[in-house]
């Protein structure tokens, strides 16, 4: 029997809570056969900013391993590494990347039973979630819809897509899946004020939402980066929120989703494939090109940032600088 090899897992951005669960995945997907993987992320959008986040949403990946890990940490036996380095990135939607497989059930099923093994919720999201579906989703037949705006489609991965994705765009593509799918019932998962206002003035009480935070209009950045100086338990229902509308997604009988991490996590905790990319012929590929589509949002929205975001445009370009090996100088908790 080969011995167990221990993996401390380390992250620090600030990246969504969807994002993180993607980079766990990722490196779930790449784990030996022997290795035990334990989950350090940091992020000062869901956390204090010395927290493990993953340990307050999920249950580590190794919990039933948990003193053989404490006592590996306690002889030094382990060895740390970025998320980023565990293999190809394998869970993204930019143009290296190939978005047909979500729909192909060999990748789709073997991410969801990663999912199945490893991605368990703690009681605080499970509880709260099983709630919400018992009182607004049961019983019902709901259309999802995930509309996933701000940045991501004025000055990140989709910028100068925000015209496109309008809310005409999304009544016509909603009102042929109502029909096609015989749904009396829309859950919308969003990040935006505008879009639930929108689709409230369309479809009236049918719309069902998770009373989620939400950009105000003419906010560009994502909610869970307008929020970092708010107290931890703030921070903590952001997270909740997040994972409540994946969850909600995964159990409607059809889906209209996004490129986005929040669209991944549901498919990956659905039992079917019912669901579609409404922006599946669109262009998602960061860089150079991408900055500059989403400049006209930014002299428009948020001009008192403008010219910071000039002055750093050309910093982005060319290849990154090597990050910096991978520390960690924590004790692990459960």
């Amino acid at each position: 029997m080969t011995p167990a090899s221990l993996t401390i897992v380390v992250d620090s951005t600030s990246a969504g809570l969807g994002s993180v669960v993607m980079r766990a995945l990722h490196n779930l997907y790449y784990k030996g056969p022997s290795e035990l993987l334990y989950l350090d992320f940091q992020s000062i959008a869901y956390g204090a900013p010395d927290e493990n986040i993953w340990n307050r949403f999920f249950y580590q990946p190794c919990d039933a391993e948990k003193d053989r890990i404490i006592e590996m940490v306690a002889a030094g036996r382990y060895r740390v590494r970025h998320w980023r380095d565990a293999g190809p990135w394998l869970l993204g939607y930019g143009k290296e990347h190939d978005r047909s497989q979500y729909t192909r059930p060999d990748f789709v099923d073997r991410i969801r039973a990663l999912t199945r093994a490893h991605l368990r919720l703690r009681p605080h999201v499970a509880d709260a979630f099983d709630r919400f579906h018992a009182e607004h989703l049961e019983g019902r037949r709901v259309l999802g819809v995930h509309k996933r705006g701000t940045d991501l489609l004025t000055t990140s991965h989709g910028a100068g897509l925000y015209h496109v994705i309008n809310a005409r765009f999304l009544r016509r593509r909603i009102d042929r899946a109502l029909d096609q799918q015989n749904c009396d019932w829309i859950y919308l998962a969003t990040d935006e004020q505008v879009v639930v206002d929108a689709m409230v003035k369309s479809y009236g009480r049918r719309v069902i939402k998770y009373p989620a935070a939400v950009a105000p209009a003419g906010v560009l950045n994502a909610v869970h980066n307008l929020n970092w100086n708010r107290d931890p338990e703030f921070k903590h229902s952001l997270g909740r929120d997040v994972l409540i509308d994946a969850l909600a997604l995964s159990r409607t009988a059809h889906a209209l989703l996004m490129s986005s991490n929040v669209s991944l996590l549901s498919l990956f905790l659905r039992n079917d494939f019912h669901y579609e990319f409404i922006d599946a012929t669109f262009d998602y590929s960061e860089g150079f090109r991408a900055r500059l589509r989403g400049l006209p949002y930014q002299l428009v929205l948020e001009p008192s940032k403008t010219k910071y975001w000039i002055r750093n445009l050309f910093g982005w370009v060319g290849t990154p600088s090597p990050a910096a090996p991978a520390t960690w100088r924590g004790s692990p908790t459960f």
